[in-house]
């Protein structure tokens, strides 16, 4: 245990159901009971990571619901008095209020455009403006929801009502499908890869419904079940019954292994990265279980634990007990982000948006590839890649930045970049000084027109705008003489012909420990589908030397990580990934290879793809981030 923050005084009457979410800083948010039924009121709590309290607010009614920090920090969370809040997550201080006249169980979802979802006890999803509060549309079924809804890349909204129904509607609230079971349902659902979705209903089975709505599979436990399933990293659910058994289910609905908690279970599991699981019991414990369903250890608190643990990217444990308390522990394992927390449960902001997968046909465009880390030479060369696919062409303005990065506050900058443009083995382009370019005053204008930051004037920065047709290219950022340094290598698509576009983008380099690991930025116009690969021990097949051993892939959008991928062969859309390298004419990784994987679809945005090594391990990787087609 690193400590406890306890809420209430020991005599006084209330609890904690609802479970933590992490926002960026570390701050940690939650709901509180205060009182009993006749005479209830609650609070929103903000607690520093050192447990310690920043903020609180009351509430004239119970917070039974878990906090959703919005993409912009606002942290969103309703009361039993039917009142969703929408707050500063640094103050506290309130933004908006809206009122359903009804209750709030269920927790909120954000959509891939910032619209705020959220189920209430007056039989109405509502969509709500993220900025506002002004209702968009609200979407009736026939009786409570205390489900939390579960979003899809495609923006498609996911729940259960205590009509004993599942629906599904898109973004504008149209039905798309539901389906009927035969009992209340009661907490969030979760994806497959294959958006197959995964919930559990009152009448004691776990349901598997297919994209169109149609039944997968069903599986019966001895109870009803009242908590979210998690959906592992190899496709595997796992889910709890108030039976006081833990089931874990292939991606068939067979039963692979169930651990007895001798007490009913309301929690939903987090998984960690050495493949173990954590989650709360009525038996006042929270339990690790190692992959085989075999327990590690427990934990004991003063009360149930109802509600889902939390486990940050760091291995702490953060969850809440009906003692009134907070709890923070040190665990030997991180999360693991490869695997699909059901609804609000997933990551440590609570995000129900799901971006593993494949969503529906996107329409964006990837815009610009920037990668700053060590520029080297030999195998541990700065090397970018671009495709470009369809008719026609674009005109991309490729920049190799050392010596301005300087004025940024980068120590070890390059002194002097020279970039290098090359057909296949043909050298097409090549700059030293920006400033001699005979177009150099057409570069200062693309620059601006994309947004990139200027370059002095005489600086010894490298810069190359040309327009390109069909094929394959790579930029090489050298430094002058075999100088080696830190540097930026950016590629921005400034415009061209309608029907091409960069369909691939990658960067070759050094991956150190820190801020020398990989991180390469690109940005996306609309909702796009990627295929995104760190790339290490396979480059050894083609020569390069000092390749990293066993990378791992961090997605992220700001400072919020959405992802993570590792090895092709503990995927569970391996089979999807395969076929997509394939067909876009990746190199293919051999089978059982460490090299990492993700399939993602992402909303218009800007993001960071980050290849490190596993355990701390350094060496040369290539990052790749291919467009699927529409």
């Amino acid at each position: 245990m690193i400590w406890t923050r306890d809420t209430l005084s020991t005599a006084a009457t209330g609890g904690i159901v609802s479970s933590p979410a992490i926002g960026a800083d570390g701050t940690i948010y939650f709901g509180l009971e205060i009182g009993s039924n006749s005479a209830p009121s609650g609070q929103i709590l903000a607690i520093n990571p050192d447990g310690t309290e920043k903020w609180s607010v009351d509430t004239d009614d119970w917070v039974d619901a878990t906090p959703l920090i919005g993409s912009d920090g606002t942290v969103y969370v309703g009361s039993w008095n039917g009142i969703m809040y929408a707050l500063d997550g640094q103050t506290g201080a309130e933004k908006w209020t809206f009122d359903t006249e009804s209750f709030i169980v269920a927790s909120a979802a954000q959509g891939p455009d910032g619209t705020i979802y959220f189920g209430a006890g007056d039989f109405l999803l509502h969509a709500v403006d993220p900025a506002t509060g002004v209702e968009k549309w609200a979407y009736p079924v026939e009786d409570w929801i205390f489900a939390s809804p579960v979003i899809d890349p495609s923006g498609n909204i996911y729940f259960g009502s205590h009509d004993d129904r599942f629906y599904v509607v898109d973004s504008s609230g149209e039905l798309v499908w539901s389906a009927l079971t035969g009992g209340d349902i009661v907490n969030g659902a979760a994806l497959m890869a294959d958006s197959t979705v995964v919930f559990g209903s009152r009448d004691k089975f776990v349901y598997a419904i297919n994209v169109d709505g149609s039944l997968r599979w069903t599986y019966e436990t001895g109870d009803s079940i009242d908590a979210a399933p998690s959906i592992g990293p190899d496709g595997s659910v796992t889910v709890g019954s108030t039976d006081g058994f833990l089931y874990r289910l292939n991606a068939d609905g067979e039963l692979i292994w169930r651990t007895s908690l001798a007490a009913a279970i309301y929690s939903t599991p987090a998984w960690r990265e050495d493949g173990s699981i954590v989650v709360g019991a009525s038996d006042f414990h929270l339990h690790a279980l190692d992959a085989n369903g075999a327990e590690i250890w427990k934990y004991e608190t003063g009360d149930w634990v109802d509600s889902s643990p939390v486990v940050t990217g760091n291995g702490r444990i953060y969850f809440t007990s009906f003692d009134k308390k907070l709890y923070a522990l040190n665990s030997s394992s991180n999360a693991d982000l490869g695997a699909e927390w059901g609804g609000f449960q997933r990551g440590e902001c609570r995000s129900a948006w799901q971006i593993r997968g494949v969503g529906s046909e996107g329409t964006g465009r990837l815009l610009n590839l920037s990668v700053r880390t060590q520029a080297g030479s030999g195998s541990a060369t700065l090397i970018a890649g671009m495709v470009l696919g369809g008719e026609g062409s674009r005109e991309l303005l490729m920049r190799g930045v050392g010596p301005t990065l300087a004025d940024f506050g980068v120590t070890g900058a390059l002194g002097n970049s020279q970039v290098t443009l090359k057909l296949r083995t043909d050298t097409v382009g090549e700059n030293d000084d920006w400033g001699d370019a005979a177009n150099a005053g057409a570069i200062v204008t693309a620059a601006s027109a994309v947004g990139a930051f200027a370059l002095p004037a005489g600086s010894a920065d490298a810069v190359i705008l040309d327009t390109l047709g069909a094929g394959a290219r790579t930029l090489q950022v050298t430094g002058s003489n075999g100088t080696t340094g830190v540097a930026l290598v950016e590629l921005y698509d400034v415009g061209g012909d309608a029907g091409a576009e960069l369909i691939n983008i990658s960067a070759r380099s050094q991956v150190g420990t820190g801020a020398d690991v990989l991180i390469a930025g690109f940005v996306v116009d609309g909702p796009t589908t990627l295929l995104i690969r760190g790339v290490g021990p396979t480059l050894a097949d083609f020569g390069v030397t000092g390749v990293l051993a066993d990378p791992v892939i961090q997605i992220y959008r700001g400072t919020e990580l959405l992802a993570q991928g590792n090895d092709l062969s503990l995927a569970s859309d391996a089979d999807a990934i395969a076929d997509w390298a394939q067909s876009l004419g990746a190199i293919a990784l051999p089978d059982g290879s460490k090299d990492a994987v993700l399939l993602v679809t992402l909303p218009a945005g800007v993001y960071s793809a980050l290849i490190k090594g596993q355990d701390g391990g350094t060496g040369v990787a290539l990052a790749e981030v291919y467009l699927l087609p529409d």
